[in-house]
């Protein structure tokens, strides 16, 4: 199946018991076939024989509160390029770094908004928005048993302000002046001009660990280190990753020491295999979850013992063009082409009506006020004839083709 955005599956995870990252806890005796250095056993077993945290089989499962132990296994089309945050940007790095990192701050359920995680409170604000102070939490530790510290946090954000960073993050923490531990568990952060989603790019900045990668000296060593490409990777966060058998799975296992509830699932296993693959996994019962295209709608409802939920999801397609090419250098051809593209017929002919055209670059699930200064201002297509009198003005128009992916099909 084609998974644009993979993360938002975690979401629907946490939205149907709090599993995931947002959660932490420890194994009631769940037996489980995703020990290290194995593949996942795929055995069905009877979930009516789960226990839950006080010994009883099903009362958490009948009162709606979750239920300890157990194993997930999902199917994943792609596999991480890295595993330290700062080194990558797709969405299958991410979703496998997510699980094993912690940061100062996380998506809320709902992911519109941010909360605490590693970080005490919000951040307290100088009266001239230039200094921000962060309190850290006393009680998180690496999954090698060191504790989290300001140092930590100072060094992951230096990652990003390194000369030869070559990451796609460039733009996080651009207003930062200058980061410093100003006690073992505070964090100041010296802007050169205030910058109020400072908060919300340090949920995508997971911390990492300074005594594992603090004496590389360069950008490029960091990003080719074991930490950061193999199941050697170190953090904070609610799993550790127990196995990583490049194009077959990657395990990972609860920690008991993690510093937030949860998590509630033992073990997670990633099973990795293009469309056709998972689907063949789907059929057999060797997977627990998957995300289905559009046109794999019909496939997966004929197979039983399987829900498929259609949810509403963040992501969108689009389609850039190469301004270094001299046929796309003009911003008016950019934007005719744009615009003669029949966005409705690729949403009924390759999506099966599954979504919505896109004005901007973001979910029109969050709702945004667009300035007078904003680089997307909508153009209709009335006005196509009127772009060659605007050339040489200062309107800066969006030079993609969007496609909102209004549902994510869930097939668990």
């Amino acid at each position: 199946m084609v998974k644009k955005t993979q993360w938002l599956f975690l979401v629907m995870i946490f939205a149907m018991g709090m599993l995931l990252a947002a959660c932490g806890g420890s194994d009631e005796g769940a037996e489980t076939g995703a020990d290290e250095g194995t593949e996942p056993d795929t055995e069905e077993t009877d979930g009516d024989n789960v226990e839950d945290s006080d010994g009883e089989d099903g009362d958490s499962a009948a009162t709606g509160e979750p239920v300890e132990g157990g194993e997930i296994i999902v199917g994943s089309d792609a596999e991480p390029n890295g595993l330290t945050p700062a080194t990558v940007s797709d969405t299958a790095s991410r979703d496998a770094h997510d699980l094993v990192h912690a940061a100062l701050y996380r998506q809320t359920v709902e992911g519109f908004d941010v909360e605490p995680d590693v970080a005490v409170d919000l951040p307290e604000v100088s009266e001239d928005g230039l200094e921000q102070v962060i309190q850290l939490r006393d009680d998180v530790f690496f999954s090698d048993g060191e504790q989290v510290t300001a140092d930590d946090v100072v060094f992951t954000v230096g990652i990003y302000l390194m000369e030869d960073y070559a990451g796609t993050s460039t733009t996080l923490f651009e207003r930062v002046e200058d980061v410093e531990a100003t006690d073992e568990y505070e964090v100041t952060f010296t802007m050169s001009e205030p910058d109020a989603a400072l908060t919300a790019n340090l949920e995508q900045a997971p911390i990492v660990p300074e005594h594992i990668l603090g004496d590389l000296e360069t950008y490029a060593e960091i990003e080719e280190h074991e930490a950061s490409t193999t199941d050697a990777v170190i953090g904070a966060g609610p799993y550790v990753m127990t196995d990583w058998t490049v194009g077959q799975y990657i395990n990972y296992e609860a920690r008991d020491d993690y510093h937030n509830e949860g998590p509630y699932i033992q073990n997670i296993t990633w099973r990795i295999g293009d469309t056709d693959a998972q689907l063949a996994m789907l059929q057999a019962g060797e997977i627990d979850i998957m995300n289905a295209a559009p046109q794999d709608v019909v496939t997966v409802e004929a197979i039983d013992g399987y829900n498929l939920a259609e949810e509403p999801q963040f992501g969108y397609n689009y389609i850039g063009y190469n301004q270094r090419n001299e046929l796309f250098e003009s911003a008016n051809v950019r934007r005719a082409l744009t615009m003669a593209i029949d966005r409705e017929a690729i949403i009924e002919g390759i999506m099966d009506g599954h979504g919505t055209v896109a004005e901007f670059p973001h979910s029109q699930k969050v709702q945004f006020i667009l300035m007078k200064s904003s680089p997307f201002l909508l153009i209709k297509k009335e006005h196509l004839n009127s772009l060659q009198k605007k050339a040489g003005s200062k309107m800066i128009v969006d030079n993609s083709l969007m496609v909102m992916v209004k549902y994510l099909h869930l097939v668990y």
